[in-house]
């Protein structure tokens, strides 16, 4: 049975050319288009309003990934962020300062101390933050300069390795104060390229015989090794350090884990989000198909909204091509989903967060790019409304949202000519 299962999925994911939402839009469509399903090992919950509930309340987490059991530790580290539970009332303000926690909370669980660790060390909005972000442009104009082109130009954002390499050095400035150099970036893009690997089940990893796995194994490597020939061991101690009486018996495990979660979310998703939106200046789509997204205007159009809000052009893009298409999370009590039956607890629940963002009862027209759109906000692209009144509702929302985001900016700036020049 799980062969089937494992197969008619492959032959379901290529046959929508590899794109996630397609197939998922798929999955939903031969469902009857409601708001639950069962697929592989869990319940598939679609609508905005479900999801959204899901992404404001605590999470039981496990290793998870797509209604089914992650290939770890090949694929992932088992104890990365994304597979610890958050408990309630642990939703501290965006710094995550240890000493802003809300004193009638919960005692801080190793979720909520793992994410302090992050924002303290490598994600903060602090000094640090504004002043690698400050000098993010120059040193992306320098590398243009390298490329031998006389100056930035629209067409670059056609060029997608590029744009990747870009991504790549700009994640690890602003993360870790590195600036590396091309064959280390080349290596960082493998992150991007292996993006299709993760979504694989072990059945499938078998079947070629560990072959991914041992991509992803050297590529984890590779990354680790970066940050050793940089000298920034003693960064990741500190942060092994901070984790208190959850800390890893080596530095090079949490090393690892928060590289992993730099490579994984920071350089793939980023890059993602980096190419589509050059894509869509063009009136053209990404990794969904091209029937579904709508554009009401042309190349020059969608300039002009680009010109005038590059924060809502970015964020209405990431709606209908998000770079994190669905998460997994487990059941935390039996309950009745329509048309599925009793979901008992403990069984995975895959939030889809790409049907979610066009679902019509929320976002009208949900097809038609739109960056003017008043509820903008209620795109749940980044684990939760991001950017809006509501940010702070949502305890996982995206750590690096900011960092992801004035990444975007900055390269599709500098690109378009509408960055300003030092």
């Amino acid at each position: 049975l799980w062969w089937r299962y494992n197969i008619a999925g492959l032959i379901a994911l290529l046959k929508n050319r590899s794109s996630r939402f397609a197939l998922f839009m798929y999955q939903f469509q031969a469902f009857g288009s409601r708001g639950f399903y069962w697929q592989l090992q869990g319940v598939w919950v679609c609508l905005w309003k479900d999801v959204d509930s899901i992404l404001r309340g605590s999470q039981r987490r496990d290793r998870g990934f797509a209604a089914g059991t992650a290939v770890t530790p090949g694929i992932f580290p088992p104890r990365l962020l994304l597979f610890l539970s958050n408990g309630p009332g642990q939703n501290p303000p965006d710094s995550w300062p240890a000493e802003a926690r809300d004193p009638s909370a919960p005692s801080p669980d190793e979720w909520f101390t793992y994410r302090v660790v992050l924002h303290k060390l490598f994600l903060g909005q602090g000094p640090l933050y504004s002043e690698r972000v400050g000098a993010l442009a120059g040193k992306l104009r320098a590398d243009w300069r390298k490329k031998g082109t006389a100056s930035p130009s629209r067409a670059d954002l056609s060029d997608e390795n590029l744009l990747v390499r870009h991504v790549c050095k700009s994640v690890f400035w602003v993360s870790l104060g590195i600036w590396v150099d091309d064959a280390e970036a080349d290596h960082l893009a493998g992150w991007y390229a292996s993006r299709a690997y993760f979504v694989l089940p072990r059945l499938l990893q078998r079947f070629v015989f560990n072959f991914l796995i041992g991509r992803v194994k050297k590529l984890r490597q590779g990354t680790v090794d970066i940050v050793k020939k940089h000298k920034l061991e003693g960064l990741f101690a500190e942060a092994n350090a901070m984790l208190g009486q959850w800390k890893r018996d080596q530095t090079v495990e949490v090393a690892d884990e928060i590289l992993f979660g730099l490579g994984f979310a920071g350089i793939i998703g980023t890059a993602t989000a980096t190419v589509a939106v050059g894509k869509f200046l063009e009136g053209k789509t990404s990794d969904v198909p091209a029937d579904s997204v709508k554009f009401d205007r042309g190349p020059d159009g969608l300039m002009t909204l680009y010109r005038n809000d590059p924060y809502r052009f970015i964020q209405e893009v990431c709606r209908l091509d998000p770079p994190v298409t669905s998460a997994c999370s487990i059941v935390k009590a039996n309950f009745v989903a329509p048309e599925v039956g009793t979901v008992v607890v403990g069984s995975y629940q895959q939030y889809v967060v790409s049907i979610a963002n066009r679902d019509p009862e929320v976002f009208p027209d949900p097809n038609l790019f739109d960056p003017t759109r008043p509820n903008l906000s209620k795109s749940l692209s980044w684990n939760g409304q991001a950017f809006g009144a509501d940010e702070s509702q949502y305890p996982r929302i995206c750590p690096g949202r900011y960092l992801s985001r004035d990444i975007i900016r900055i390269i599709v700036g500098i690109a378009l000519g509408v960055h300003p020049s030092p």
